[in-house]
């Protein structure tokens, strides 16, 4: 496949996610899906603030308690007593951010989401034409083995034959 027609194939394949995604986000309840807002948010808000400051990242809680760089000894001293911690406190992920550093722009969001479909729809037609290759190159390789292993077995057949009608005479 040449390199025109893959990215074709990868524009109209991201065309086609990006209308999918937008159906599934906006008409479907595909988007909502599991996704629940916290009852009492403000209070939980405003201790996070205090809490985490500026420190943006993808927090577990509740950790091992063991702090940035521990040691192989404190984790596995940590990890004894966190099944204890877990079933004692609330857990879960939290993905934070501080106020104001992630403004909503939908222009970009919508650009980056296309992007990330077309590249996907690329990537995924470039694989299979090199799958759909190596399928093509085994099967030619699958061929002329049995083309070789059925040149040979008329022979071994006549062979044995010939020592059949030999033994028989």
């Amino acid at each position: 496949m040449t390199t025109t027609r893959i990215v074709l194939a990868g524009l109209l394949g991201g065309i086609a996610m990006f209308i999918w995604s937008s159906i599934a986000h906006m008409v479907l309840p595909l988007g909502h899906a599991g996704i629940r807002e916290l009852p009492n948010e403000e209070p939980l808000l405003a201790q996070l603030q205090i809490g985490l400051g500026n420190k943006s990242g993808l927090y577990l809680f509740p950790g091992l308690g063991v702090g940035d760089n521990p040691t192989r000894e404190q984790e596995k001293e940590a990890m004894t007593h966190y099944a204890e911690k877990l079933a004692n406190n609330p857990s879960g992920i939290l993905m934070y951010h501080p106020a104001g550093t992630r403004p909503l722009t939908f222009g970009k969001l919508l650009t980056v989401e296309f992007a990330t479909e077309f590249l996907e729809a690329t990537g995924r037609n470039r694989n299979q034409c090199f799958l759909l290759e190596l399928v093509r190159v085994s099967r030619r390789l699958h061929q002329r083995l049995h083309v070789y292993a059925d040149c040979r077995l008329p022979l071994c057949r006549s062979r044995r034959r010939a020592r059949l009608t030999k033994e028989r005479t």
